[in-house]
């Protein structure tokens, strides 16, 4: 009839829902990594004048300090070399976080502020052929950037994509560059980072680790041009920034671009492209580890957090242990005391105090001590 709702309609199915087991997507083998790629970058390049002062943080110059410190230098022209510059340890901050640089993955180019040379403008007196020296040498040696610009350059990717196309965003940092203040640091980098394999019993893995180290530009003495706004992360003396690899590479592969031999050098223009498509990332523990000995020794990071989760539940168990407040038995009838916990004098006399705790419990008590004694019990009725 018109109108009417069909009863089958009605009826909810009760049949359960079957709830879909999300499998990680394994990563081809043909795109692992193995130990023969990329062999040459295995071990971090160090040498004696890169670890002489042993694991001390490198310092990097921020503010130009305008004269040469000398190899006769007191420790009071240091001291004041450092006040002046702001030279304070490098880090890169990563996730609002500074990971701090190890010493030596900075390479052994760092650069002094050179003296300021006395150029001969002959329409200029030579206060001001100095002063334009002096402002020459500081446009060379110093980075000028907006905090807008350096929250840019946190957010940047660290390496080049398979099938995207060079990007121009961060051309602006071209004609910026210059030696002085362009820096490069060794990067520890896991090449099988994120990749999941297959392994025993069918589970889904972590495909085995591959330590690679590659050199990466970053910017340093940064100074910047304006204000910090409200939530922006300010510029930091002795922060590095990363340089994006596209502009790495363009800076790199310009032989019209004067970076110095000790920058050339470091870099083999052979394999640039093929380097720069590998990501990296910045932890502090990796980085640290994974230079110290040439090798690293570290746990796998699932392994890490399977621990950690372990212990921290631990934890909590031995407080709740420790925090509970001990039963009253007498609130609580059906209470026990742990016969472990109980010597065997007190247990004996808990078990006599409760075998007469009532009269017929007497009564059968004397009547078996009676039976073994071979005697009769006999009992009397007053009134």
């Amino acid at each position: 009839m018109p109108g009417d709702t069909d009863e089958t309609e009605a009826v909810e199915s009760t049949d359960p829902v079957e709830k879909s087991v999300r499998t990680p997507k394994l990563t081809p083998l043909s795109q692992l990594y193995g130990p023969t790629d990329f062999a040459e970058f295995k071990q971090p390049e160090r040498n004696a004048s890169m670890i002489k002062d042993g694991n001390k943080p490198l310092k990097i110059e921020t503010i130009v300090f305008e004269q040469k410190l000398g190899d006769d230098v007191t420790v009071e022209e240091v001291a004041a070399y450092e006040e002046a510059t702001g030279s304070v340890k490098a880090h890169v901050m990563c996730r609002k976080k500074k990971v701090y640089v190890p010493s030596y993955t900075v390479t052994r180019h760092r650069k002094k502020p050179r003296a300021v040379k006395e150029y001969d403008y002959s329409s200029k007196t030579d206060e001001e052929a100095k002063e334009m020296a002096k402002q020459e040498f500081k446009d060379k040696t110093y980075f000028k950037l907006t905090h807008a610009q350096a929250t840019e350059l946190r957010k940047a990717p660290t390496h080049l994509k398979v099938g995207v196309p060079m990007d121009t965003k961060y051309d602006w940092l071209l004609p910026k560059l210059a030696p002085g203040c362009v820096w490069v640091c060794e990067v520890a980098v896991n090449l099988n980072d994120g990749f999941k394999i297959m392994g025993p019993d069918e589970k889904v893995i972590n495909a085995p680790e591959e330590w690679r180290y590659f050199n990466r530009l970053f910017i340093g003495r940064l100074v910047a041009t304006d204000e910090a706004d409200e939530g922006d992360q300010a510029v930091e003396a002795g922060e590095l920034l990363c340089i994006p690899p596209g502009v790495q590479l363009k800076w790199l592969n310009d032989d019209s671009i004067k970076r110095g031999d000790n920058i050339d050098n470091i870099f083999s223009k052979d394999s640039l492209e093929k380097t720069f498509r590998i990501p990296i990332r910045f932890d502090t523990k990796e980085w640290v580890d994974a230079t110290k000995d040439g090798e690293p020794k570290k746990r796998p990071r699932a392994n890490v957090e399977l621990e950690e989760t372990k212990e921290k539940k631990e934890k909590k168990t031995v407080k709740r242990k420790s925090d509970a407040k001990p039963t009253d038995p007498k609130k609580t009838p059906d209470s026990k005391i742990p016969e472990t916990k109980t010597s065997s004098a007190k247990r004996s006399k808990s078990e006599t105090v409760s075998s007469v705790s009532t009269g017929e419990n007497m009564i059968a008590q004397l009547a078996e001590e009676a039976r073994k004694s071979g005697k009769t019990l006999t009992m009397y009725r007053l009134e």
